[in-house]
């Protein structure tokens, strides 16, 4: 493997995403190849049992991968279980809560690029979640 591609490789896989408890952002365009979309964890358990956050510009999903949860935003309460998920438009604060414990994972991209290229990512799970 050249320089080059281990380079590359260490910009593209990301290990350990698991071990902070609350709300950790690993993955960003600046250290990683990703241009543009950003991912994280919220690990919630009984000694960590919220976390709130503004996502200023960026469009945000959160995916419940093991237990449960409620998130709030924009003034409504939605209780998510393992597998759920919801969009979350920019600007917005966010709060995640559990009484036992919670894992999502939390992706992010800008609503618009600088080029004006508009990039949606999350159409589906807005014509979901938000009524």
């Amino acid at each position: 493997m050249t320089s080059e591609r281990a380079a590359d490789f260490g910009k593209m896989v990301f290990r350990k995403t698991t071990v902070h408890t609350g709300r950790h952002i690993a993955v960003t365009p600046e250290n990683s190849a990703m241009r543009h979309l950003s991912y994280g964890r919220i690990i919630l358990n009984p000694s960590k049992a919220a976390v709130s956050f503004s996502n200023g510009d960026r469009e945000t999903a959160l995916i419940c991968v093991a237990g449960n949860g409620v998130v709030k935003t924009n003034g409504k309460e939605f209780a998510s279980g393992q597998y759920d998920a919801i969009y979350i438009p920019r600007d917005s604060l966010i709060e995640v809560a559990t009484n036992i414990l919670c894992a999502a994972a939390c992706n992010m991209a800008p609503q618009r690029i600088e080029d004006s290229q508009v990039i949606d990512v999350f159409t589906a799970c807005r014509e979901d979640y938000i009524t």
